[in-house]
């Protein structure tokens, strides 16, 4: 584990060149730095997760975005350096806990089929398999399926 501490806090703009590199170093098919911005810019819920003893260091961040009694989270990364120390379910938690004060009753995400450790990760937080958006994520040879998963924030 490392004993290391982090802790989570909103995203600003000067957070956003690490948040870019961690994302381009993350994915084959990155999100465009200035879709980060527009979010930021949308007041949708947008949060970075920093060690404690360097906290201008972005280790790993999340989006959400929500309407009415539903919430969605459109991202969550962790840098592939700081993976296995437990930002992701911190990260998590957080929307969780976050999606429930901005009055949402469900949270939705969307997770690509290969990735199971984030699998794992949503499942050991209750998040169930509701459906499958055909060829949804942009792939090297072919796209790949994402698994629409969900859950109840009734309790």
């Amino acid at each position: 584990m490392g004993g290391f501490l982090f802790s989570v806090r909103l995203m600003i703009s000067a957070d956003l060149s690490q948040v870019g590199q961690i994302e381009d170093d993350a994915y084959q098919f990155p999100w465009p730095l200035q879709l980060f911005r527009e979010c930021l810019q949308a007041r949708n819920h947008v949060v970075v997760a920093v060690s404690e003893d360097q906290p201008s260091k972005v280790r790993g961040y999340a989006l959400m975005t929500s309407h009415s009694d539903e919430a969605e989270i459109l991202n969550l990364t962790v840098d592939s350096k700081f993976r296995s120390q437990g930002i992701g379910a911190q990260l998590l938690q957080h929307m969780i806990t976050q999606a429930r004060t901005d009055g949402a009753r469900q949270l939705f995400l969307e997770v690509r089929e290969s990735n199971a450790s984030a699998s794992r990760l949503y499942t050991r937080f209750f998040f169930k398999q509701v459906g499958r958006r055909i060829g949804y994520y942009q792939g090297s040879e072919d796209r790949e399926d994402a698994l629409v998963m969900e859950r109840s924030l009734d309790h």
